[in-house]
């Protein structure tokens, strides 16, 4: 039995290490959404920039 303890190795990480896995992994979805976001916005600027153009060319 004293073998079976000795090779058995906690499979739950300290706590430390979950939250540090938490917060990057949270981090990393943080940027990801705020990246998104910018890409939308980014992209609705260009599209209201070419139909003001597309207008002042018409006129």
């Amino acid at each position: 039995m004293a073998i079976a303890s000795a090779s058995f190795i906690n499979p739950v990480p300290p706590a430390r290490e979950l939250f540090a896995h938490y917060r990057l992994r949270t981090s990393r979805i943080v940027d990801h959404a705020v990246l998104a976001s910018d890409l939308a916005c980014s992209n609705d600027f260009f599209k209201s920039k070419k139909a003001i153009d597309a207008q002042e060319r018409g006129k």
